[in-house]
Formats: C-alpha cells, sequence, structure tokens
C-alpha cells in the first residue's frame, strides 16, 4: 500500500513523498514563489520500477486536495518561464500534471514517448502507461508538432542512445 507524506519546506513550499513499505518510490513538490505570491507544482518522479501503478496519480490528487483545503489559488506550470528562462509545457495524459521544459533548442520531454520506434511515427498509439489515454495523445500529437515547427531537440527518458532526436 502507497502512503504519501507531506513534508514542509522551510523557505516555502512542500514536498509530497510516495511510500511503498517504508521505501521512496515517488515524490511531487509544491514549491512557493515569493515574486509571483504562488505556488509551483515542480519536481514529479516516480520510480521506474513502480510506474504504471497510478502513483503519479494518487501524489498528483493529494497535491490539489492540498491545495484547496489550505486555500492556495495561485498554482503555476504551462507555459510558465521558470528560472533560467525554462518553459514549462503540460502534456498532461501519461501522468497528470506531466510536463516537458524547454530551454532554447532543447526540449526535453520525460516520458511523453515511452516506444520511440513506434511512437515517433504513430503517435495516436497509447501504451497501459498512460493514465489518461486521450490526453496523452493530443498531448504528443502537439509537442511533437510544436518540436518540429520550432526546430527542436527532444530529450527524453525512452529515446533510443543516445537519448535524444531532432
Amino acid at each position: 500500500m502507497v502512503e504519501i507524506v507531506l513534508y514542509k519546506i522551510e523557505q516555502g513550499g512542500q514536498i509530497f513523498i510516495a511510500l511503498n513499505d517504508g521505501a521512496v518510490v515517488g515524490c511531487w513538490a509544491l514549491k512557493y514563489h515569493d515574486e509571483k505570491q504562488s505556488y509551483e507544482l515542480a519536481k514529479m518522479a516516480v520510480s521506474p520500477c513502480h510506474q504504471g501503478k497510478h502513483i503519479g496519480y494518487l501524489l498528483g490528487k493529494t497535491v490539489m486536495e492540498y491545495t484547496r483545503h489550505n486555500g492556495i489559488k495561485k498554482i503555476f506550470l504551462e507555459g510558465d518561464t521558470l528560472e533560467g528562462g525554462v518553459k514549462s509545457i503540460a502534456a498532461y495524459g501519461h501522468t497528470p500534471g506531466h510536463t516537458v521544459f524547454q530551454k532554447d533548442s532543447i526540449l526535453v520531454i520525460a516520458d511523453l514517448i515511452h516506444g520511440a520506434a513506434l511512437q515517433l511515427e504513430y503517435p495516436d498509439y497509447c501504451p497501459a502507461y498512460d493514465m489518461n489515454k486521450e490526453a496523452a495523445r493530443e498531448s504528443r500529437l502537439r509537442i511533437l508538432k510544436y518540436a518540429r515547427e520550432n526546430n527542436l531537440t527532444m530529450y527524453g527518458m525512452h529515446l533510443p542512445s543516445p537519448g535524444f532526436v531532432k
């Protein structure tokens, strides 16, 4: 059984840790930005051997419940430019809150694509890992089009060695 534990950050924000039998299997941060008077959804990760078990969904649901119960109204993620000029782009579907990040001509797609040989040619294909297949399909189509139109190099967790495609 997965348990979500909350840790408060002194500088402002929270980290939600997913534990399975006492072992850390995932996390998601809610980071406070004083200059924006808002919170950033950040640093979502699930251990590869625990992916596909709805841990990301459980983390996302817990974070959203926390924001509602604590009166947090301003949350940012999609399209906002983060420190260092990094642009975040929503790519929901694989998990709630899945995000890709762009810096100049580099686009980090994380788990947007699981089988590059198939999904780069047929982005409509949805593996069992996608929690919301329709949203994942739409995100893949939109992000691949965006990468082509902007001549971006994509880096991802499941792309063939060396881990990027143009």
